[in-house]
């Protein structure tokens, strides 16, 4: 096998460590606050099992083609309609 293939590989496609890490990237801002950090945590959770559910409803209505594109959409606007929620709701954790 080539060695800056394995290299790659084994530093990028195949680490788990690096894998773990983009997908908590959204959850690994700094809070001051226990109030702030549970509220990001929940807020991040609620975003994104409501993108999953949305997705799989209309994943065999969807090309693949724009499949990724909806998908960003779908996420943009659950994120939207979020942070319009905590902040009528909940506007001490957005300070």
């Amino acid at each position: 096998m080539n060695i800056k293939k394995q290299f790659t590989e084994g530093l990028i496609t195949n680490n788990p460590v690096l894998v773990q890490r983009i997908g908590m990237c959204s959850t690994m801002a700094i809070t001051t606050t226990l109030f702030n950090g549970i509220g990001m945590g929940l807020s991040v959770l609620i975003i994104l099992t409501c993108c999953n559910v949305a997705i799989s409803a209309l994943r065999k209505a969807i090309p693949n083609d724009i499949r990724l594109a909806l998908f960003v959409v779908v996420l943009e606007g659950f994120v939207t309609h979020v942070d319009l929620l905590t902040q009528d709701l909940l506007p001490d954790l957005n300070t």
